[in-house]
């Protein structure tokens, strides 16, 4: 006998802000454009690293406030060109 999810997907809100979401997923539920969007990373950051020399801080950065993540909210860098 074979299990069947009974689990129901999020409706789709065409009306979502498609900036709040990062994740690709994974298992059954993985985005299929995810391997496309890693290779263009990859590439987008090869490029960035080709033409910069380095990244120089302009302000002391501030940190997120997130009880599960440790990050920043704000990093005021300078780029400057190789």
């Amino acid at each position: 006998m074979t299990r069947r999810n009974t689990r129901t997907p999020t409706p789709f809100d065409i009306s979502r802000n498609p900036l709040d979401h990062m994740a690709v997923g994974y298992g059954p539920h993985a985005c299929t454009g995810q391997g496309l969007a890693r290779m263009e990373a990859a590439a987008l950051l090869g490029a960035l690293a080709a033409q910069v020399g380095a990244f120089e801080l302009t302000a002391e950065p501030v940190l997120g406030r997130n009880l599960f993540l440790r990050g920043y909210e704000s990093v005021p860098l300078r780029v400057v060109p190789s």
